[in-house]
């Protein structure tokens, strides 16, 4: 647990999608259990279509939102999924799903199933932006792989409660958990009077960032939620010494 005495609020602006973010919320609050946290997502899951599934042979998913979504539009549950991160695997087991963790990332799924050769062909069920290019390399490396767009992530306004705090003289922890994420919010806080505290889940997400330079920084050494945590946490703790803060483990 990270105790400090400090003489600004700090305060934890969550902007990925519900359930989600209140579970990386209650995480960091572990750590934290003071910590002030305000709900502001830029962007809202809305169902493109149903899954066809189109013969596939296995499943591969890349998010917990793929695989809500096709738990909402499908009954279909004797396929296998092949899915990246812990999470997304929980997720995909949890509706009944055989699912097996390929990977952290875009490289590391392709690789795993090409070593694994499952059977063809592959059906990636995705959001309307999604990064890696999975469907086309997987195709490349032998493993014929097709993909359907089965949800769009919306754009949304901060609230009216996170743009306050990103008006006060608050310390706002940020986790970026997305490009398109970074380049919404970058966009919304270019006038912060904040100092930010920003968690990174890749560089490819720091380098989609074209807002104010954050107090502290750190990317998460792996493209996950957990790794994401310690990353913010590391930030946090850089931010109390550059403050003057008293902390301790």
């Amino acid at each position: 647990m990270i105790v400090m005495k400090q003489s600004r609020t700090m305060t934890l602006l969550m902007t990925r999608p519900l359930p989600g973010a209140q579970t990386f919320a209650a995480a960091l609050q572990e750590e934290l259990p003071d910590l002030k946290v305000i709900y502001s997502p830029v962007l809202q899951i809305v169902p493109a279509q149903a899954p066809e599934l189109k013969g596939a042979r296995g499943l591969v998913f890349t998010s917990q939102n793929g695989v809500h979504l096709f738990a909402q539009g499908s009954t279909v549950r004797d396929i296998p999924a092949f899915c990246l991160g812990e999470r997304t695997t929980q997720a995909a087991r949890d509706i009944g799903l055989q699912a097996t963790q390929v990977g952290h990332n875009a490289e590391t799924l392709v690789s795993t199933l090409h070593g694994e050769n499952p059977p063809t062909p592959l059906l990636h069920l995705r959001g309307e932006h999604s990064v890696g290019d999975v469907a086309a390399r997987l195709t490349d490396s032998g493993l014929m792989c097709q993909e359907q767009v089965i949800y769009r992530q919306k754009p949304l306004e901060l609230t009216a409660q996170a743009q306050a705090a990103l008006s006060s003289n608050d310390l706002i922890i940020l986790p970026i958990f997305s490009p398109r994420s970074a380049r919404l919010l970058a966009d919304q806080c270019q006038n912060t009077q904040a100092s930010l505290i920003i968690g990174w889940m890749s560089e490819a997400v720091r380098a989609a960032w074209v807002g104010p330079k954050p107090m502290a920084e750190a990317v998460a050494d792996h493209p996950d939620a957990e790794a994401l945590r310690k990353a913010v946490l590391g930030a946090i703790a850089t931010a109390v010494q550059l403050e003057g803060h008293d902390a301790q483990r």
